[in-house]
């Protein structure tokens, strides 16, 4: 399921995207309900049409990366999204973005999507080569107002992406992602200027991606393929024409989500509290689903998600918010017991018996912040986009922290991992007027922030004594050690952007130009480590309208 962020201040044209690096550019709305999967409250939005577009070419180089990164990228964003009122009763939403990725040396993972039930990893280091992904997301949303508040709703958020790399062993991915919600919003009047509000939704997503192994012409050399089911330990598999790996055909890994949210939200003429919470179940499969191909592997997933937001306005206006978002998954795979036949036609076909526990993993996220929005630059925008107020100063100070515990059987060698790390952080942003009876202003941000995990990359256990026979399980050590220096390393990040908005002549747009740069050191390294630094440059231009 993806993570619906709804951490401090909503920047409400810029929903979805990483919120640092936009603050302040245009107005905000203090709505946490705006950004949630249940579309019924869109009714909620009381502002005029708005919308935004915006191009980024993003540059990043330097050696700390996780397993599957790559030292040096090259991303193109481009993004527009809106907010339409249709008419007295009816709210659209709509958004559509692509991004074009490119990285060098990268090996690593052969999937796109991540809390895998598995992985699949080259075994060698000396098979780097280009990845190139392309991603399309579509989201729309339509809530409408029956009756005097009750309101009904749907969201579709699509996303597609191809992946190829370009180096034996290469591999070229599809990725299917697709949520649907539909649910309802209630506000209940309590007396006075205090309202009850109520909602819950129910949630569908699927989740495909089929990848397929290939090397270029002829060739002789032998690429294995680690299948880690957690911690990289598994068993290794030679490249073919059967496995995970199979040549011959597609291999798809499939999820489907069923789950259900439920919205509350207390509001007084001081304060308003905002409280969700979802649940959803997880099950699916690699491989396919017939009597004459191979299911390789299932897995089943419980998933939980709570945000909350407390916050507060002044009569200066001045506004204060402390935000809690807390989510966890509990992941279990088994792999397929099965043995080949051959029917009275000469049909191959597969008989399947009791299945083989290989993985146990659980994700444990959370973050809290406290964000304060000080003082007003002026009335901006007026009649172009709602009439919002630019706060002067914006402040945002918080701790993410995460825990993942995870178990490989290979029996009788199991494998744990038991890690976690946190993050304290602060950031500061300012807007400035370009001159006194202008409409273009300045906007300057700083963020820091500073990890530091804690735990051990792997702890190995036997259930009983193994015979002289029994071989220890393949592992890839380079792997373990490179992403647990990147999730526990002590490292921090320090960030800065300038940006400068103005009406565009002619067309009257309220248009920005933004560049951010941040650099990330780890104080630690091990012999597998590609290097302590990364730095990340982004130019961005966009327009309000």
């Amino acid at each position: 399921m993806k993570r619906l962020k709804t951490l401090g201040t909503v920047f409400l044209v810029c929903m979805g995207l990483s919120a640092h690096t936009k603050e302040g550019i245009l107005p905000t709305v203090s709505d946490p309900w705006l950004s949630s999967p249940n579309a019924a409250a869109l009714t909620r939005y009381a502002f005029g049409n708005m919308g935004m577009a915006e191009l980024s070419l993003t540059k990043g180089k330097g050696g700390f990366v996780d397993f599957n990164g790559s030292p040096d990228v090259l991303s193109v964003d481009a993004s527009v999204e809106s907010f339409f009122r249709l008419n007295s009763r009816a709210v659209v939403y709509g958004s559509m973005s692509y991004t074009n990725f490119s990285g060098h040396d990268m090996a690593g993972s052969a999937f796109i999507s991540r809390h895998l039930p598995f992985d699949i990893v080259e075994d060698s280091l000396t098979n780097t080569g280009t990845k190139h992904q392309d991603t399309y997301r579509l989201i729309g949303g339509l809530g409408y107002d029956l009756y005097k508040g009750f309101s009904l709703g749907a969201r579709l958020d699509y996303t597609a992406a191809n992946l190829a790399k370009y180096k034996d062993l290469r591999h070229k991915n599809k990725l299917m992602d697709l949520d649907l919600t539909a649910g309802f919003y209630l506000p209940l009047n309590m007396g006075g200027r205090s309202t009850l509000s109520l909602g819950a939704n129910y949630l569908y997503h699927r989740t495909t991606e089929s990848v397929q192994f290939s090397t270029y012409g002829k060739n002789d050399k032998v690429y294995n393929s680690l299948v880690s089911y957690a911690n990289f330990m598994g068993h290794l598999e030679q490249f073919g024409m059967n496995g995970y790996t199979d040549k011959s055909r597609e291999m798809p890994l499939v999820s489907d989500y069923n789950g259900v949210g439920a919205q509350l939200n207390l509001q007084s003429s001081i304060f308003n509290f905002y409280n969700a919470f979802s649940y959803a179940h997880r099950r699916g499969y690699y491989g396919r689903r017939s009597p004459y191909t191979i299911t390789y592997a299932d897995h089943e997933s419980d998933i939980y998600h709570y945000d909350a937001q407390l916050s507060a306005r002044t009569a200066r206006g001045s506004r204060f918010a402390l935000d809690l978002s807390l989510s966890a998954e509990n992941l279990r795979t088994d792999a397929a017991n099965y043995r080949e036949l051959k029917n009275d036609q000469g049909a191959t076909y597969y008989e399947y018996y009791t299945p083989v526990k290989t993985a146990n993993k659980l994700w444990t996220d959370g973050t809290v912040a406290f964000t304060a929005e000080l003082g007003n630059l002026k009335p901006t925008l007026l009649g172009e986009i709602g009439g919002s107020l630019l706060p002067l100063c914006l402040f945002r100070a918080g701790l993410n922290w995460h825990h993942r515990e995870q178990t490989a059987y290979v029996y009788p060698f199991p494998r744990r991992q038991n890690i976690s790390s946190h993050e304290p952080f602060v950031s500061l942003c300012r807007n400035i007027a370009a001159a006194r009876k202008s409409s273009a202003y300045w906007t300057f941000g700083l963020d820091f922030s500073f990890l530091k995990g804690s735990g051990e990359p792997f702890e190995d256990f036997t259930y009983q004594a193994p015979s002289d026979k029994q071989e220890l399980p393949p592992t890839m050590d380079a792997y373990l050690w490179r992403e647990y220096t990147w999730l526990t390393a002590a490292q921090y990040r320090i960030g800065g952007s300038a940006a400068y908005s103005f009406i565009m002549p002619g067309p009257k747009l309220r248009t920005f130009v933004r560049f951010s740069l941040s650099h990330r050191k780890a104080n630690e390294s091990n012999i597998y480590s590609q290097g302590c630094d990364f730095t990340t440059g982004s130019l961005a231009v966009g327009c309000a309208f």
